[in-house]
């Protein structure tokens, strides 16, 4: 099972989207859409993508083929996310803004980037399993965008 981002609470809202058939994302990862608006792994803010929400399974096992279900922030939703090991308590205060970057075949907060936040820290560390309770930025969101253009 993946460990990026497990939806947590809050509103979400699960739909259905079309992968390209190379993809290889694991479940929990961050997504965008492609330049042809198809899901892709999200590569953070720095690279100027917009989230669409949180693969619920990998995209290799999708049935139909090439389609993933998708969980999408709404409301107060949060999620949590693994944090790399010896990160200084003060880097994880509520409030913190951050990116969010790859590591192995998954994908965490960036804790030492906060140039391009794509969430906010928004709950304690659990330190029996490495997670700390996120939101994600609205600048980070395509669902805005999507809700005014009336494709939501």
């Amino acid at each position: 099972m993946g460990t990026g981002f497990r939806p947590y609470r809050g509103c979400w809202d699960i739909r259905r989207f079309t992968t390209a058939s190379a993809a290889t994302f694991r479940q929990f990862a961050p997504v965008s859409f492609s330049s042809v608006g198809l899901l892709q792994e999200c590569a953070g803010g720095a690279a100027n993508q917009k989230l669409v929400g949180i693969a619920l399974h990998n995209s290799t096992d999708s049935f139909p083929s090439g389609e993933v279900l998708v969980a999408i922030p709404g409301f107060g939703a949060t999620a949590l996310s693994k944090i790399q090991t010896g990160v200084a308590t003060s880097a994880t205060s509520l409030g913190l803004a951050y990116d969010i970057e790859k590591s192995g075949n998954n994908l965490r907060i960036d804790t030492d980037s906060t140039t391009s936040a794509m969430c906010i820290i928004a709950g304690a560390v659990n330190s029996a399993d490495s997670t700390v309770e996120v939101a994600f930025t609205d600048n980070a969101l395509v669902l805005p965008l999507l809700q005014r253009f009336g494709a939501f």
